[in-house]
């Protein structure tokens, strides 16, 4: 019985030995690395350890015989993190455009819209002007008739006519503010259509350049 249980322990052993035999230590070591990259004066560094020059200026990642694993480029500079950002947020504007106004034509005619909106608000206000100022003179030869004839015109007569200078001091206030708003209007979407004009532009050349070209010896 003893003899087979020192035959197994032999066994073992020498399955064991065969083992670390084909899979040798050194195999199992972390493998090195090494980082290039040029420092501030433009030298060529090759270091163990990854600095904050390397990642700065960007490095390569070599093994234990210096051969490049891979390349790794410097992040962006500042500027250009601003570049980006506003090249996003263009396309974000241009994007946002595209969900409102399917075309500069469409544009064009919610704008005619909103000016034909306010032109009837200027219209009316300008038609209540008009029986206003036509009152007034009304009232105003009114009273002056009753001073030519030695009469003094009314109290009611006079604060209706200064009543009737406020509301047409007021009308004209109105108007004058719906006009600015026209004129925003018109800025607002001349911006507006000439940035969808120029975004269909693109659009129709990329189209165009994306077709196949034409067999000559049709």
């Amino acid at each position: 019985m003893s003899t087979i249980l020192r035959s197994r322990t032999f066994l073992r052993l020498g399955l064991l030995s065969l083992g670390m035999g084909i899979f040798p230590h050194h195999t199992f070591a972390l493998e090195k690395h090494f980082y290039r990259y040029r420092d501030d004066n433009q030298q060529l560094v090759i270091s163990d350890h990854l600095s904050a020059t390397a990642i700065q200026h960007g490095y390569d990642l070599l093994d234990e015989h210096l051969q490049v694993l891979n390349t790794v480029a410097p992040p962006p500079s500042a500027e250009k993190l601003h570049q980006i950002k506003t090249i996003q947020a263009t396309h974000k504007q241009e994007e946002q455009l595209k969900k409102l106004y399917s075309s500069a034509q469409d544009a064009q005619r919610q704008c005619n819209e909103q000016l034909t909106v306010l032109q009837t608000s200027i219209d009316l206000l300008m038609s209540n002007q008009s029986r206003l100022q036509s009152q007034r003179v009304e009232d105003a030869s009114h009273a002056a008739n009753l001073e030519r004839s030695g009469h003094t015109p009314p109290a009611d007569l006079l604060q209706k006519i200064r009543t009737e200078d406020d509301a047409i001091n007021q009308l004209q206030h109105q108007q004058g503010d719906l006009q600015k708003r026209q004129q925003a209007v018109r800025q607002q979407f001349d911006s507006i259509i000439q940035r969808l004009k120029a975004l269909e532009h693109q659009d129709n050349t990329k189209d165009a350049t994306s077709l196949p070209a034409s067999d000559s010896s049709e």
